[in-house]
């Protein structure tokens, strides 16, 4: 019943965790001038990442 628990806190941290970090990349940044040519920085858009993290793999 331990590992149960476990497994569903593990579940719902990683959904918690997608849901804020999807979230926080639909907002732009401002980015800084660059410091070494002073030309303006900008992102090349949202793309999906994956990584392994103590919760299991983030999506």
């Amino acid at each position: 019943m331990v590992l149960i628990a476990l497994q569903l806190g593990l579940l719902f941290a990683r959904l918690t965790l997608e849901k804020a970090l999807n979230t926080r990349a639909q907002f732009p940044t401002i980015w800084p001038d660059c410091s070494v040519c002073g030309r303006h920085i900008r992102s090349k858009g949202f793309r999906s990442r994956q990584m392994k993290t103590l919760v299991g793999q983030i999506a």
